[in-house]
């Protein structure tokens, strides 16, 4: 499974943006420096990898059958369906097997005729990476496809395992959506990872890709930490132009978005 999906995310492979603050006295913020920067750059793009990775794995419970009682999974385990009204399920996933190579527990809401989802601790062990999701996710469909995505997480926990690398989130927001053939997205939140401390983040301009294009030609994504700043650039020649602190000055620039400072790839 998670090679087809390596296989989707390389057409649709997705920039999203990123601001930073330090508003809270509970949390930590990384000080952004002109020597650090990239490992900001690298906690941005892999979460926003991993992140699309979430999105497209969990798309498939929208399509789980939701018969009241219980169900078996496809390569073991079982998961229960309880109907809490007409129109929502709960749903109770114990050592599921949905592919070979990922188990699943925890509790998540179903309510299908929005297609949206509630995540309550929802454990997902893969071979090479563990996620755990508290929130929500709702999906807008044109036929079999999605078009629209708007989710909502109070905590995201990622763990690449064969690396030792952590990703974390709170109160991460995302949308996205498909119209005339371009995808807009939007992100904001707060991330860490083991590189770096929280860091703030906020889609200063939407981010735009062609539909048959990797990387955007249009937006602005700031992460701000600990007083500083770097925006990044994305521009009709598909550059990633960083710049520092609000500066005119280019600090760096990349020749594509798949030139980011990354720990994720993508087969």
């Amino acid at each position: 499974m998670m090679k087809k999906i390596f296989f989707i995310l390389s057409f649709i492979f997705i920039i999203i943006g990123c601001e930073g603050g330090n508003g809270s006295n509970s949390i930590e913020f990384t000080k952004i420096t002109k020597s650090n920067f990239k490992n900001v750059i690298k906690a941005y793009n892999d979460f926003k990898i991993l992140t699309l990775i979430n999105i497209l794995w969990y798309g498939r419970y929208i399509t789980l059958n939701t018969t009241q009682g219980e169900h078996s999974c496809k390569d073991g385990g079982n998961y229960s369906i309880k109907d809490i009204s007409s129109d929502k399920k709960k749903i109770v996933f114990k050592n599921c097997k949905l592919d070979n190579d990922e188990n699943t527990n925890g509790i998540l809401y179903i309510t299908k005729n929005s297609n949206t989802l509630e995540f309550n601790n929802i454990k997902d062990n893969f071979t090479s990476i563990d996620i755990t999701l508290n929130g929500t996710m709702q999906f807008k469909t044109s036929g079999s496809n999605i078009n629209e995505i708007n989710t909502n997480f109070s905590t995201i926990d990622l763990m690449y395992k064969d690396k030792g690398y952590a990703l974390h989130a709170k109160n991460l927001k995302y949308q996205a959506n498909l119209q005339n053939n371009t995808y807009k997205r939007n992100l904001d939140g707060l991330i860490s990872s083991s590189d770096t401390k929280w860091l703030k983040i906020t889609t200063i301009k939407t981010l735009k890709t062609n539909s048959n294009d990797v990387c955007p030609h249009e937006g602005n994504v700031k992460i701000k930490g600990m007083n500083n700043y770097i925006n990044l650039l994305f521009t009709s020649t598909f550059n990633v132009d960083i710049y520092f602190n609000g500066s005119s000055n280019i600090l760096h620039s990349y020749n594509s978005c798949k030139d980011l400072p990354k720990t994720f790839i993508i087969k």
